[in-house]
């Protein structure tokens, strides 16, 4: 299901639902493309962003000059959409033929790394040094980039990791795993915990800003909020009927925006909004299938949308 919907999130026609959203939407940034981009990404705090078009070429942009660099990756298999990171200095880069490519922001390929796995997943560390991986066959991995070595894989009871994140402070490893355990990790990869909640599979995690929070997001339609240091569910939003693949949270308020995908065909349905003071669990009144990516800066949650062949903007969600 997961390897499914890797290869289509994002890259199809969005179908509409009913919005319930009070939210306001703000361009802050418009980026000039030179053809089509199938997803992007905000790098750090918000200063950059990473975008990968459709001849899997990856634009980098410096949102505070404007500077473009346009970096072709003589990749020849799909990239998954979620196997895009950054950091203020790195660009992670993943095919499902198991390559990787690091990337500085001047557009110089750094490193390859050969996993000969199909990577759906990636997250940098904050200092760029390390690198979380989610594959379809097997449990999250880390890899130390200054080596370009695999330091350690995590468990699980069967399957893979769906999606894998590191901590702010680069302390702790997340990860959603097939088997319905949500489970956490230190960075020399000691289990800390294996929690379940009320989801049948989670499919991906988001951290807070601060560390302390996780949301959490699976195939119920749900969306978690959980304790980092123990697991435990300590809020849960109302169910929009639909699986969540995607999560991300704001660093300045306990909000998170969400991909909804359709049970049935798995091709995306709408962009939720949860507050987690209020269990209902909206969806922005914006065109979905513009919609080529979403995270949050230094301010607060974003969505980064395709205004045209050659443009993209970067919006405010409030």
């Amino acid at each position: 299901m997961r390897k499914i919907l890797a290869l289509s999130i994002w890259l199809v026609v969005f179908v509409s639902t009913d919005p319930s959203s009070a939210q306001t939407i703000k361009k802050i940034a418009k980026l000039d493309t030179s053809g089509d981009v199938s997803f992007a990404v905000l790098c750090g705090g918000g200063e950059s962003a990473v975008a990968v078009d459709q001849a899997n070429d990856v634009h980098l942009w410096n949102l505070a000059t404007g500077q473009h660099h346009l970096v072709k990756t003589s990749l020849n298999a799909q990239i998954d959409p979620l196997a895009l990171a950054c950091e203020q200095k790195k660009v992670a880069v993943g095919s499902v033929h198991g390559t990787v490519i690091l990337l500085d922001f001047d557009g110089q390929v750094k490193q390859r790394l050969d996993l000969k796995e199909e990577i759906i997943g990636l997250k940098l560390s904050r200092d760029g040094n390390k690198l979380a991986v989610s594959t379809t066959n097997s449990p999250v991995q880390l890899w130390d980039l200054a080596s370009g070595s695999r330091e350690w894989m995590g468990i699980t009871s069967f399957g893979n990791t769906n999606s894998a994140r590191i901590s702010p402070d680069g302390k702790s490893v997340f990860a959603a795993d097939g088997d319905t355990y949500l489970r956490a990790y230190d960075i020399k990869g000691k289990l800390i915990y294996a929690a379940e909640g009320d989801l049948l599979e989670p499919f991906d995690v988001s951290v807070s800003a601060d560390g302390t929070m996780l949301a959490v997001a699976g195939a119920e339609g749900r969306l978690e909020l959980r304790d980092s240091s123990t697991g435990e569910v300590l809020k849960k939003s109302s169910s929009c009927g639909s699986p969540i693949f995607v999560v991300t949270m704001s660093p300045k308020a306990l909000t998170v925006l969400a991909l909804i995908v359709d049970a049935s065909s798995l091709l995306p349905v709408g962009v939720g909004y949860w507050n987690a003071d209020d269990p209902q669990l909206k969806q922005l009144t914006v065109d979905p299938k513009t919609v080529v990516g979403m995270g949050s800066d230094a301010n607060g949650l974003v969505l980064i949308r395709q205004d045209s062949p050659a443009t993209l903007s970067i919006e405010r969600v409030k």
